[in-house]
């Protein structure tokens, strides 16, 4: 297995983004997802604002250092963001931002992200 990149190496020693956000909160929306080859698992939340902006993400992963790099990297990149933004983001932009070609931890911390996103949709 290759080494996984600085930035992937830096979210894992110093992660800004894991935990929760309160269950009971407005506008509060999880989302998990799973890597079926390796059984990693990511569960995204965000609490989206009342200017419809994501006001905070939060990830609790249980997998690699690829994972935990690939799920706060999602929430880095869209706290602060339009949820119409959030819903563009890419599981290649996230692996160019992460200088990293693996693409399975990647893939399953942006599903996650857009679970989370479409479970706010009803509230």
């Amino acid at each position: 297995m290759p080494r996984p990149s600085d930035p992937v190496l830096q979210r894992v020693a110093c992660p800004r983004f894991t935990g929760a956000l309160p269950s009971r909160g407005d506008r509060v929306g999880t989302g998990i997802a799973m890597a079926d080859s390796c059984g990693d698992v990511i569960q995204v939340q965000v609490q989206i604002g009342s200017d419809v902006s994501i006001a905070a993400a939060r990830h609790k992963t249980y997998g690699c250092g690829q994972a935990i790099g690939a799920a706060e990297m999602v929430c880095e990149l869209v706290e602060g963001r339009t949820v119409a933004e959030a819903r563009l983001l890419d599981a290649e932009t996230v692996a160019r931002k992460l200088k990293t070609t693996d693409l399975h931890a990647v893939r399953v911390a942006v599903s996650a992200l857009l679970l989370a996103l479409d479970a706010t949709s009803g509230q």
